[in-house]
């Protein structure tokens, strides 16, 4: 478990992270900065001024999705950003500023939540591995110790005390109680004999138990969800491979 933690905690929002959400933050300020001022000059009968900060939100925004089609040819793949690009080239050659401008806003707008939700996940993440057990409290001859949770094998017989957490799984020697909700969403203690399994990531809510651990600490139950969880984070969703692949196919139609 302790490797699965790892790569989970180093996965936090790192400054990486920050200053490319700051980036997404700052252009989609601008390019709403820019359609606004030039809906306020039209208004004023400054037109010329108005198509001027009109064109450089949709400028700013051709330069955006230019560099993030770049970079998807690079990676060999797909990019629902190429109709972006089209819409904001075709606004500037048929004199339509201020549908660039909107375009260019809207095209912000997807990377701001975007890389927010991106944010929010890693630091969720992060707080799933900070919860997860480091050391295990073992039975041996000489007594209990303490010991790092990759260190517990199968068969070892460990100590749980009250109010903390399950660190491998395992089959209780005592009966307990169990708070199961970070795995199962159950609200209330779940009453559990001796003779029953136990899951790593569940929380002793009763007095202490002794339990026989039936996994290492890297094939428990709470390091498998740890696992999943980053798997799912660093995958892209089905629907936005979807739409990135026909979003080629789509070309033809915005250049009609």
């Amino acid at each position: 478990m302790p490797d699965t933690v790892n790569r989970a905690s180093s996965s936090q929002p790192g400054p990486s992270a920050r200053i490319w959400a700051a980036r997404d933050s700052i252009l989609f300020s601008l390019s709403t900065l820019l359609l606004l001022g030039g809906v306020l000059a039209a208004s004023a009968d400054a037109n010329a001024l108005a198509t001027i900060l009109w064109t450089s939100s949709a400028g700013i925004g051709l330069a955006y999705s230019t560099v993030t089609i770049g970079l998807a040819v690079r990676r060999r793949q797909p990019s629902v950003d190429v109709i972006a690009w089209l819409a904001l080239v075709g606004a500037l050659l048929v004199g339509e500023p201020v549908a660039g401008a909107v375009i260019a806003v809207m095209l912000f707008t997807g990377g701001v939540l975007e890389a927010r939700a991106s944010v929010r996940a890693r630091r969720e993440l992060s707080a799933l591995a900070a919860r997860a057990p480091r050391v295990a409290r073992r039975q041996s001859p000489r007594g209990i110790e303490e010991v790092p949770v990759d260190r517990v094998a199968i068969g070892d017989r460990l100590l749980v005390g009250a109010g903390e957490i399950v660190p491998v799984d395992g089959r209780l020697t005592d009966a307990g109680v169990f708070d199961e909700s970070a795995l199962s969403g159950e609200a209330n203690p779940v009453d559990r004999p001796a003779g029953d399994d136990v899951r790593s990531g569940v929380v002793n809510a009763g007095s202490a138990v002794t339990m026989v651990a039936t996994q290492s600490a890297a094939e428990s139950t709470y390091a498998g969800v740890v696992r999943l969880v980053e798997q799912a984070q660093s995958a892209t969703a089905p629907f936005v491979r979807l739409a990135d692949r026909f979003a080629v196919g789509f070309v033809p139609l915005t250049l009609a």
